[in-house]
């Protein structure tokens, strides 16, 4: 499951894809709208963005979560990761806020969250879905997954020269 948005948004949702021309807030409720379909119990939703602390990330986490806010709250239970709590005081106190103030630290501290840490975490509580807004996709638990691709370079088909030329655009494509 990927979710990928540069010029264009693709949800790969088992063996169907849906495309889009803009995200906009509508589009975003509608492509990840999921119906709790007879359940009593609230389904759980995490999303993921540990280290967004600033800029057009941050904004992109935080319109994320306006939609939660606004369609999916009544029907969901919301864990968003964050870096910083203090960063999202504007939110509903029902969605609850998981700081990880040592995430930014190293890239290391990244990896272990992503792979090691966040598999404890999905066990724990289980989540329906596990939508990332890293470019990773972690290694979790859950029935559905979706990372927001926010980098298209791994998507970018480089030439030869170009790998010899420029050894670290290689690494992130």
């Amino acid at each position: 499951y990927i979710l990928f948005y540069q010029y264009y948004l693709i949800i790969f949702w088992k063996k169907d894809f849906i495309t889009e021309k803009s995200l906009l807030e509508n589009d975003c409720i509608n492509l990840l709208k999921i119906k709790n379909e007879g359940n009593m119990n609230k389904k759980t939703i995490i999303i993921s963005a540990i280290n967004f602390s600033e800029g057009g990330p941050l904004t992109i986490y935080k319109e994320c979560l306006r939609c939660v806010e606004e369609y999916l709250l009544k029907d969901y239970e919301i864990i968003a990761l964050v870096h910083n709590k203090e960063l999202f005081s504007e939110f509903d106190s029902r969605i609850r806020f998981i700081e990880f103030k040592d995430s930014k630290k190293s890239y290391l501290k990244r990896i272990y969250y992503e792979y090691i840490y966040f598999k404890k975490l999905s066990k724990k509580f289980k989540p329906y879905l596990w939508f990332s807004l890293h470019d990773m996709t972690p290694n979790v638990t859950a029935d559905k997954r979706v990372v927001y691709c926010h980098n298209p370079m791994m998507f970018y088909n480089m030439t030869k020269e170009e790998r010899k030329k420029s050894f670290k655009l290689f690494l992130f494509s």
